[in-house]
């Protein structure tokens, strides 16, 4: 064995794989970007995320979660300060109202009331398309073996059943709720190295996210949250002062550069403006993040309900399969490999079932060193790891009938090799564009 550069402990040095130092962790993620901090605000940021979700699973870890399955209210101060920021914003839009009604035919007051309805406008969240824009949403008549699962699982788990199944190219899966209907998209590259066991798995947590609301989804302070950092990036400007390839000044544009100069206290007040919206933002997410990390290990908890703690901790394993689904991918391309594009997620698979013991604890190391973020939705891949195996003892798992299999993966083999060209497609218009 090689040496390693940095401590001279033995390298792992497969000739298909990153060579690594399980010493030192010399090479662990050579793709990494070096600096994760870009300044010394968003430093401090890291260490105070790092430090909570630590915090929070040393808290969580000896419960017995499945004892508190369901969240609690927002709390009284949340309430206020959503409510308040929804009255601040509705005033714009009445005051702006109110003065163009007042002062109609007069420039000055007029002006004032477009002025608040602008802000009102800028501060008006972006109406977000539906989960379905642009994809096929299958029901129970299209894919009925499909549907008795989701129907099993639900009944199982005693939460509501999706409406609808959208597949996707995408190395992912989500549930949502668009106009009081749910929808499960299902990547099916992600689905497709997955075995039966571990769909089980997938299948507990995403159908438990219906029954376990995160808090940042609620409407109330969800509308306020998107209001507060729809109007910081609206006010920020994208530069602070004017910047032509490291030159202030271009002859041809000094007048144009004069002008951005004397504008540069403007830019810098606008973008200190920008950020109080923005701080008042993450005030609001900060108070509701503890809440939604525990709604997210509460839901994981839906998968040892259907599936072993092993299948639940292989299927987190495979997440970090992503890069060599399109690796595969972008291969097939340079190849002009058309036939079977179907074949292309087993390919995947088989590249999983291969990978050394060197290549599964360099990708199981690179989990734990995930940094915590309070912004993030989820806690860290290994910290939700860690608490399955601590709460595994507290959960009984059911006994579900036979699951045929085979009848789901006929149905789902046509939508196989459909998001198969999709991927391929995307990963083509990538590489030739």
């Amino acid at each position: 064995m090689k040496p390693c550069p940095e401590c001279n402990a033995p390298l792992y040095d497969h000739p298909d794989f990153t060579q690594w130092c399980p010493a030192c962790d010399w090479n662990l993620q050579p793709d990494a970007e070096q600096n994760s901090a870009q300044n010394i605000f968003e430093l401090y940021y890291l260490k105070l995320s790092e430090r909570l979700g630590l915090e929070l699973f040393q808290a969580l870890k000896t419960q017995n979660l499945a004892n508190t399955m369901h969240l609690k209210k927002l709390s009284t101060g949340v309430k206020l300060f959503s409510i308040g920021v929804i009255i601040a914003y509705l005033s714009l839009i009445f005051t702006g109202i109110y003065l163009l009604w007042h002062f109609r035919g007069q420039v000055v007051g007029s002006l004032f009331g477009l002025m608040f309805l602008g802000f009102a406008f800028l501060a008006t969240p972006k109406r977000q398309a539906p989960p379905y824009a642009g994809q096929t949403v299958l029901d129970a008549n299209t894919l009925p073996a499909f549907f008795s699962l989701l129907k099993l699982c639900a009944n199982v788990l005693n939460t509501p059943q999706p409406d609808g199944v959208i597949f996707t190219p995408e190395f992912n899966a989500s549930v949502t709720v668009y106009q009081k209907k749910r929808y499960l998209s299902i990547g099916l590259p992600l689905w497709n190295v997955l075995n039966s066991e571990e769909k089980l798995a997938l299948l507990g947590h995403e159908i438990g996210h219906l029954a376990h609301n995160d808090p940042m989804q609620q409407r109330l302070p969800e509308f306020a949250m998107n209001v507060l950092f729809q109007t910081g990036d609206a006010l920020c400007p994208h530069s602070l002062a004017p910047h032509y390839e490291g030159k202030l000044f271009y002859e041809d544009r000094i007048a144009l550069n004069f002008t951005e100069i004397l504008l540069i206290p403007f830019n810098w007040l606008l973008a200190l403006i920008a950020h109080g919206f923005w701080g008042l933002g993450h005030l609001l997410l900060r108070w509701l993040w503890a809440d939604s990390q525990r709604a997210e290990y509460r839901t994981d908890l839906n998968s040892l309900r259907l599936a072993s703690l092993r299948a639940c901790l292989t299927g987190f394993e495979k997440f970090s399969l992503e890069p060599e689904i399109y690796a595969v991918a972008r291969q097939r391309i340079r190849k002009k490999q058309t036939e079977n594009p179907g074949s292309l997620f087993e390919e995947t698979l088989t590249h999983w079932q291969k990978m050394p013991f060197s290549e599964h604890e360099r990708r199981r190391r690179i989990l734990e060193k995930e940094k915590h973020r309070v912004d993030s939705t989820h806690p860290t891949t290994a910290l939700r790891m860690e608490m399955l195996k601590f709460q595994a003892e507290y959960i009984q798992r059911h006994d579900l009938p036979e699951i045929n299999w085979k009848a789901i993966e006929n149905e789902l083999e046509p939508h196989l090799a459909q998001q198969a060209l999709a991927l391929l497609e995307a990963e083509r218009s990538a590489l030739y564009r």
